[in-house]
């Protein structure tokens, strides 16, 4: 799910892992030798070996692997490492004589360091993590941008760059292979059967009914806008059984739809049916966002624009009427206009159906009792755009203009951190048990509250009338003001609390 190019660059950049002239905050930070360092260095013999074990040492906990060539390693920091060794720098650093001697250190140090190989077991549980990031919607460059990471959390000694390239990539397409069937198998027969028909290129005709679903928009026109109108319906119709895949991560219906619009017809018909129902059913899906996303915004460049060209129509009919005005009309045409500034103070009740008709257009909204049909989707077309901008209209298929919760938590994610909420406050999910609850809580505080009363010296309830709604009224044993001189501190003078009873 990511191309060649990505995965390549990021090969590239784990292999340039020394730098060819590292400052001086590099070499303070990355390679300098503790104490404990120094002592553990100074177990080796020879003043070669030394050098080659710092340099190890200090390799692998910075970079998290062993360096292949002692030839690639800069001067610069062999000699920084000399200094702190008090050995004398030297040109060029060799191999050791001996390979054994080289595993020997190797296991030394990453027992210093507290490290584990790069085992059988390790490389097991690498691959679970990596169908983990697969099932989460990651692709190849973010494994591979992660990888590394997670090894060094687990404390393991990472492996060669092309090994770590070879796991995760043979791992994440096992995965996405596996990923292509469960996304395919919650598809219906139905669906699955149309996606055939669609990447068909039929008889006399040099494109598939796919090719056409993927067309972008020219401009805002009427025409246009009509036109996405009818392949929104036509994917709707093929997506009306509520084939949303709800249970699939949306970041992985995502990338499938990406992958699906990049492929052309010819390229779908060459895969694996599973793979290319896969890529179309997701591809569907987002198409749908898109393509209400698109809608939304030509309308609202198509309102703009005749908006626009309305105001310099009426312009140009003014300036028209001001010439004539010229010629004697002038009393005419101020009488006009105060009659029109009259009217149109005229405010809109609530209730009324044509509450969002701006006040300029209410004039002309009624006519001999009736409602002008054209001014009035006019007006709830400008409307729909204006409430679109302010946010306060959603559309629940959309990607643009999605609810505000939903950018925060999809409803799958929603349901299932709602439980685990629930779960980890020991509440009652349900609404009604929660309220007996409450209820039964409250019994029992009233029960225990009645119950000391009878022994309590301090405070004491009395009904103030004979009526059974009369108030009843809690007496202290002592005077406020008397409870408050006694105190260390001053309070606040309260009178004393009534409790109605019904």
């Amino acid at each position: 799910m990511s191309t060649d190019d990505d995965r390549q660059q990021t090969v590239r950049r784990r292999r340039l892992a020394l730098p060819a002239e590292p400052s001086e905050d590099e070499l303070a930070r990355n390679w300098s030798l503790a104490s404990a360092d120094l002592v553990e260095t100074s177990h080796c013999r020879g003043d070669d070996q030394r050098r080659r074990y710092a340099l190890r040492l200090c390799m692998l906990r910075t970079y998290g692997r062993f360096l292949d060539d002692y030839r690639q390693a800069p001067l610069r920091i062999v000699n920084h490492l000399s200094r702190q060794l008090q050995l004398a720098p030297v040109l060029v650093l060799d191999h050791p004589d001996r390979a054994q001697t080289e595993r020997e250190q190797a296991l030394r140090i990453r027992r210093y360091l507290g490290l584990q190989s790069f085992d059988e077991d390790a490389e097991a549980r690498l691959r679970d993590w990596l169908r983990e990031g697969v099932l989460d919607g990651r692709n190849v460059a973010e494994l591979l941008a992660r990888v590394e990471d997670r090894l060094r959390d687990w404390q393991i000694v990472l492996p060669a760059p092309s090994t770590l390239d070879r796991i995760v990539t043979s791992e994440a397409a096992r995965a996405t292979t596996a990923l292509f069937d469960t996304v395919a198998n919650q598809l219906p027969d139905g669906l699955r059967a149309a996606i055939d028909l669609l990447i068909e290129v039929p008889k006399g005709d040099a494109r598939s009914s796919l090719f056409r679903l993927k067309d972008y928009p020219k401009n805002a026109k009427a025409s246009t806008i009509k036109g996405d109108i009818v392949r929104l319906h036509l994917i709707e119709e093929l997506l009306a059984d509520g084939n949303d895949l709800a249970e699939i991560d949306p970041k992985i219906i995502r990338q499938f739809g990406q992958l699906g619009r990049r492929y052309d017809a010819g390229d779908l018909r060459r895969f694996a049916k599973p793979k290319r129902d896969a890529l179309v059913g997701c591809y569907l899906i987002e198409a749908r966002k898109t393509l209400l996303d698109q809608l939304v915004e030509m309308n609202d460049q198509f309102l703009t624009g005749m908006n626009r060209r309305a105001q310099n129509a009426v312009k140009a009919k003014e300036r028209v009427l001001r010439r004539r005005a010229r010629s004697g009309l002038d009393r005419l045409l101020g009488a006009v206009d105060a009659l029109a500034e009259a009217d149109g103070e005229q405010t809109v009740q609530p209730d009324d159906p044509q509450g969002f008709v701006p006040a300029a257009w209410r004039l002309y909204l009624v006519k001999n009792g009736k409602v002008d049909r054209h001014i009035w989707e006019i007006a709830l077309a400008f409307a729909i755009r204006d409430t679109l901008r302010a946010g306060n209209l959603f559309l629940a298929q959309s990607r643009e203009h999605a609810s505000f919760w939903n950018l925060v938590y999809d409803e799958r994610r929603g349901q299932a951190t709602r439980n685990q909420a629930y779960s980890r406050l020991d509440l009652l999910a349900e609404p009604q048990a929660f309220l007996g609850e409450i209820v039964a809580a409250l019994e029992r505080a009233a029960r225990t509250a009645a119950r000391g009363l009878s022994t309590n010296r301090f405070a004491a309830v009395q009904r103030s009338g004979s009526k059974p709604n009369s108030s009843i009224t809690m007496t202290t044993a002592c005077s406020t003001t008397s409870c408050r001189g006694s105190g260390s501190r001053r309070l606040p003078a309260h009178p004393p609390p009534t409790i109605w009873m019904s």
